[in-house]
């Protein structure tokens, strides 16, 4: 079982949503429960940010079971340079236009919004991404992924995001994509285990935090759970 903390950082003029999603089961059938969804306040700072995810990183259930997954689109290399530096071993998604995505660095993706958009999409349609009732802002996830649709411009381009509706963004929905193309991304270097990920930090020099002496899990009842 693993944790994966998908983070959409937006500027100033939007809000930062962090979405925590729960694996269970193997490839290809691995089902996902979503367990915590929250939106900062509009002008939140980045420091304050990271020290919020630190403190969720800090729950018994998430000590060491716990893959940060940010994307940097809009804010860049230097935002995301400083959830390294928290020691936050995050892995950094860039989204792109096209079809396809490349690593750039170990920990450095850059992904087509397409790929992003059909993850979500296969997820939804196999039923295994779940939600319990009692998650707060999960009706507000539903209504974003109802929302999303796909158009063309006028020059055929295809367009991924909200259907123009008042109220609705699509901040989570990036939120859970990060980390669902990630958690299920068949490659040697994704998809990591937390032993691995932490050797991986270590190999590239960068200091580890101590680890969890216990582990046990706070999420409460997980029978009630519903499909988005």
């Amino acid at each position: 079982m693993a944790y994966y903390l998908g983070l959409d950082l937006r500027q100033a003029t939007d809000p930062t949503v962090a979405v925590i999603l729960e694996s269970h089961g193997e490839h290809p059938e691995r089902l996902y429960d979503i367990r915590h969804i929250e939106p900062y306040p509009l002008g939140t700072s980045y420091p304050d940010i990271i020290k919020a995810v630190r403190a969720l990183l800090e729950r018994p259930a998430l000590q060491g079971q716990c893959t940060v997954v940010v994307d940097q689109t809009g804010v860049g290399r230097a935002i995301f340079d400083m959830f390294v530096e928290a020691e936050l071993r995050p892995i950094g998604i860039t989204i792109t236009p096209g079809k396809i995505w490349h690593r750039e660095e170990w920990h450095q993706y850059h992904v087509a919004k397409e790929l992003l958009v059909g993850v979500v999409k296969k997820f939804l349609q196999s039923e295994r991404i779940r939600s319990s009732w009692c998650v707060n802002h999960s009706r507000l996830l539903k209504k974003e992924l109802q929302s999303f649709r796909v158009r063309l411009t006028k020059a055929l381009n295809e367009q991924y995001g909200p259907d123009g509706r008042e109220g609705v963004n699509d901040d989570k929905v990036l939120a859970t994509a990060v980390a669902l193309w990630y958690a299920g991304h068949h490659t040697p270097d994704a998809g990591l285990t937390p032993a691995e990920m932490r050797a991986e930090w270590e190999a590239a020099g960068h200091p580890l935090p101590p680890e969890p002496i216990t582990l046990q899990r706070t999420w409460g009842n997980r029978g009630r759970h519903r499909y988005l």
